[in-house]
């Protein structure tokens, strides 16, 4: 995933295998020691339990439907992932 091509939280998303759009609601995931870009959940739905989420990367998202709110906060959490990629990257 491009660093500079971060989706807002709360963004909706169509991904390229599944037919339900999908809204963000984490960045930079990790579940049994692999690692995602997002996690999501069925829109409109929302959460209904850790066992509806779904990982995925940003290679899987077809087409971006809604973008989410984005704001100085949300622009230096996403600066510091980017930072933090680019550290363990060197390494």
């Amino acid at each position: 995933m491009e660093d500079n091509k971060l989706i807002p939280l709360g963004s909706i998303v169509e991904l390229k295998t599944i037919k339900d759009y999908i809204m963000l609601i984490g960045i930079d995931q990790i579940s049994d020691g692999e690692k995602f870009d997002y996690c999501g959940c069925v829109h409109p739905y929302g959460f209904m339990g850790s066992d509806k989420l779904l990982l995925f990367n940003a290679d899987q998202i077809e087409k971006i439907i809604f973008k989410g709110y984005f704001d100085d906060e949300s622009k230096e959490l996403y600066e510091d992932i980017v930072w933090l990629r680019h550290k363990k990257e060197e390494k």
